[in-house]
């Protein structure tokens, strides 16, 4: 699913429940609304904070490989940021045999 129909669909939600808080004006679907907006501007703040203090580094061998041969690459990545990124995806444009995906699901703190 596109990014942009992800965000229509954040708003007509948002717009539904507002419509739906304002029409029977009760407390509970209120709260709702003011939790669902609070969600959404602080994930969308964590996300762009975390993602600003992300740096990589990637260390590959240099010269010419044959096919068969073993190659080894190193992918580093570190947070600087206060907070932690629970997810981060790495994706260099190699070709991963066996069914191997790039991914990093766990960062160490640096402390």
């Amino acid at each position: 699913m596109h990014a942009w129909i992800r965000r229509i669909l954040v708003v007509l939600s948002l717009a539904a429940l507002l419509f739906f808080a304002y029409l029977t004006a009760i407390p509970l679907a209120y709260s709702m609304l003011y939790f669902a907006v609070l969600l959404i501007v602080v994930s969308w703040l964590w996300t762009r904070l975390g993602a600003s203090s992300l740096s990589i580094s990637r260390e590959a061998p240099k010269g010419a490989y044959e096919v068969g041969e073993e190659f080894i690459e190193i992918l580093e990545v570190q947070n600087r940021a206060p907070i932690a990124v629970p997810w981060v995806e790495v994706s260099d444009g190699l070709i991963y045999s066996h069914g191997d995906h790039p991914v990093i699901s766990k960062m160490r703190p640096n402390r």
